[in-house]
């Protein structure tokens, strides 16, 4: 039976996510529990985990996407399996779920409209560990986040550390 892959709702007050990159591709088989995806919002990058066991199909949502909480971007088949037609057919707006209710393994109407892109990044901004903040604020500014030293965990490049580069420039500047 098809088990759908929906954005998940992260934090209390949070009206989608983007999606940063799918740790698997369309076709390849996964196991409950395995990294699927990972999601970034407004405070953390999260890794998110398979809900099911099957081959991912149906994907809906590419690295960059801002996608609504609940909407589905891709669905999990059973080897064999066709997609049913309530996955393949789905249209019209639905309103996003409770935080907490979920999701998993529910039939939620896709409106394409409300499927919105955003910029992706170059690999150089990709690679480098940075908080998401940060990294809107480099993107923001037009800077390279491999300018930047990073004072973070493993040298992640932190909203503080945009700041202090700002700092420094306008010192020099003088």
């Amino acid at each position: 039976m098809a088990l759908e892959i929906v954005m998940p709702a992260l934090e209390m007050a949070q009206n989608s996510g983007i999606l940063v990159r799918w740790l698997k591709v369309e076709g390849e088989s996964v196991v409950k529990g395995e990294p699927l995806m990972e999601i970034e919002t407004d405070k953390a990058t999260v890794e998110i985990e398979s809900p099911g066991t099957g081959i991912l199909s149906n994907v809906s949502a590419q690295a960059g996407d801002e996608v609504p909480v609940g909407r589905v971007i891709a669905v999990l088949l059973e080897q064999k399996e066709k997609l049913p037609r309530t996955v393949e057919n789905i249209s019209g707006a639905s309103s996003a779920p409770a935080v907490g209710s979920s999701l998993v393994g529910s039939v939620l109407p896709i409106d394409p409209s409300t499927k919105k892109k955003t910029p992706i990044p170059s690999n150089d901004f990709k690679l480098l560990p940075a908080s998401p903040k940060a990294r809107r604020m480099v993107q923001a500014r037009g800077l390279k986040l491999s300018a930047l030293h990073g004072s973070g965990r493993d040298g992640a490049v932190l909203s503080r550390d945009v700041l202090q580069s700002e700092d420094r420039k306008e010192r020099d500047e003088e």
